[in-house]
């Protein structure tokens, strides 16, 4: 590859040093420089040699002609190559550019040639300076705040720096998504099976929503996704997550029941005659803390009976689940066959209509 090259043996116990840098020499794996003699060996330079450390069989001879391993027992010949490694511009291989995290400490991780220096800049500014180890990379933790950062990276020497590597932009984003729930309300109670969960979501890199674990659609900040509903109480979880790992979590109670009230023992059984001032007793059993009210539904042959036919009237529930309440016949009022119907109302919306079996002969003889 290069040579012979003559020099001049130091003979004061020192390393005799030759340059080869203006030889131009590139090499990409094993190399072997050769010591010769050019006079007999009484006349020439003794080479050292190292007869303490392992032997590493890489010493060779040259004698008649052909080269063959050094005999163990001398030892290692002290011949040494000092390298320098071409400069070559790093590449940063993490973090990868466009990445949006919410850590206060990154790694920077990259490639570079071995053995030499290299500068780590932060938005311009050099933050760090690390070796390249013997493969070429190189890694070093830096800390961060909130915002836009770009990385580079320069192989430094004594005679100068290469240029900046590829620019690595990196987000850090440490803000949670802003998040409501506007739709259902907190306690609020329906007899619905299913409902849609609405609300408002802000985050500068959202990635997305979900309601209990059901992916919702967004659309000009604001979310949307229909659930089903159990009968009882339902948990609502609402978690906003952005592309750095942010998350926002709200939860809302609310209480389901989409079966109505059943009615039972309803009064009266019988058909009951009443004159003018006489009353009837309409009672029942049902779930307690209902609405409750009745109707009497005069026939239609009766034109007066139009006020009854669209007033309800309340019943009261006298013990838990039991309901009551009376109706007085007035002089004005006649019907034969007049039907009492009862209604039930619970907080979720259900409502139940029942007819009592028993109907009513206003003064009729």
């Amino acid at each position: 590859m290069a040579g012979p090259l003559k020099a001049k043996a130091l003979r004061n116990g020192e390393w005799t040093k030759v340059d080869l840098e203006d030889q131009a020499i590139t090499v990409d794996g094993d190399f072997y420089l050769v010591y010769i003699q050019t006079k007999k060996n009484t006349e020439s330079p003794g080479l050292a040699t190292d007869e303490d450390g392992p032997n590493a069989e890489r010493s060779w001879q040259l004698t008649s002609g052909a080269f063959s391993p050094s005999p163990k027992e001398e030892g290692n010949y002290m011949i040494r190559a000092l390298v320098d490694y071409e400069a070559d511009v790093p590449e940063i291989i993490s973090p990868k550019a466009g990445v949006i995290t919410n850590k206060d400490e990154l790694e920077i991780e990259g490639k570079a040639s071995p053995g030499l220096d290299v500068a780590i800049y932060q938005n311009d500014e050099e933050i760090a300076k690390v070796k390249a180890d013997q493969s070429g990379a190189f890694k070093e933790k830096v800390t961060v705040s909130s915002g836009e950062h770009v990385f580079t990276a320069a192989t430094v020497t004594d005679k100068g720096a290469t240029k900046r590597s590829t620019p690595v932009k990196v987000i850090i984003d440490q803000t949670a998504p802003a998040l409501t729930i506007d739709t259902p309300k907190k306690g609020e109670k329906t007899n619905k099976e299913s409902l849609t969960v609405e609300g408002k979501v802000t985050d500068d890199h959202l990635d997305q929503v979900t309601v209990n674990g059901k992916k919702a659609t967004i659309k000009e900040g604001k979310y949307s996704v229909r659930i089903l509903l159990e009968n009882g109480k339902n948990m609502i979880k609402v978690t906003a997550k952005d592309a750095a790992g942010n998350k926002t979590t709200k939860k809302i109670n609310i209480d389901v029941q989409y079966e109505a009230p059943e009615i039972s023992k309803l009064t009266p059984a019988e058909n009951v005659h009443l004159a003018s001032g006489e009353s009837v007793k309409i009672s029942f059993h049902s779930r307690e803390k209902l609405d409750a009210t009745f109707v009497i539904h005069m026939p239609l042959t009766n034109a007066r009976s139009k006020l009854q036919n669209t007033t309800e009237l309340p019943l009261r529930e006298v013990s838990s689940g039991t309901y009551e309440g009376y109706w007085t016949a007035t002089s004005t009022a006649k019907a034969k066959g007049a039907v009492i119907e009862v209604i039930v109302r619970d907080d979720y919306g259900n409502v139940t209509r029942q007819k009592a079996s028993g109907t009513l002969n206003i003064n009729e003889k």
